[in-house]
């Protein structure tokens, strides 16, 4: 009789234990219940996103929650970049002008081809150094994105704003050797 009462005991801890170790399959999805403006609750993503600080010197990050929905988190990741930082009153200061328009983002072997439009695609070397590692630092996050390509109009280029060498895809590691292993 002990037998069976130990036997049923270990069953009962064992059916218990292993329903918390269920996976299904969304290793790479950080789920977080979010609050939309109605106060309903649904399901979301934190993000981690890059901007510049105050001095213009560094960059500095914000994790943000982001609704999850059926657009690519890498376009979501471009469109948080372009609305700007929500902690500008902590000196983060945005990093992608309202003068510059990104066409598209696609992924392809780990890889984001981040296509940028020509038109009114200016600036001085800061402007385009904090473009280019705000991006690159903020998919990269994303755990199957591992480089960034930039496109101008579609095409390879040399350069986007005439300051940094474009026509290799950038790494987190190639803006910013400090974080190599």
């Amino acid at each position: 009789m002990i037998k069976k009462i130990i036997l049923v005991i270990t069953l009962v801890a064992f059916i218990l234990f292993s329903g918390g170790c269920v996976d299904n399959g969304n290793d790479n999805i950080d789920d977080n219940e979010i609050e939309d403006n109605n106060g309903d609750k649904e399901i979301g993503q934190e993000i981690t996103l890059y901007f510049a600080d105050e001095q213009a010197i560094d960059m500095v990050s914000e994790r943000v929650v982001v609704p999850m929905d059926e657009r690519p988190l890498e376009d979501v990741v471009i469109e948080k970049l372009q609305e700007g930082p929500t902690q500008y009153e902590q000196g983060h200061r945005p990093t992608i002008g309202d003068n510059i328009e990104i066409i598209d983002v696609e992924v392809t072997d780990a890889t984001a081809f981040v296509n940028i439009s020509s038109e009114n695609l200016t600036g001085g070397s800061t402007e385009e150094r904090f473009l280019i590692d705000s991006i690159v630092m903020s998919l990269t996050e994303l755990d199957y994105i591992d480089k960034v390509k930039f496109l101008v109009d579609g095409e390879s280029e040399g350069t986007l704003m005439g300051h940094f060498i474009i026509d290799e895809p950038f790494t987190r590691e190639s803006i910013n050797p400090a974080e190599e292993d």
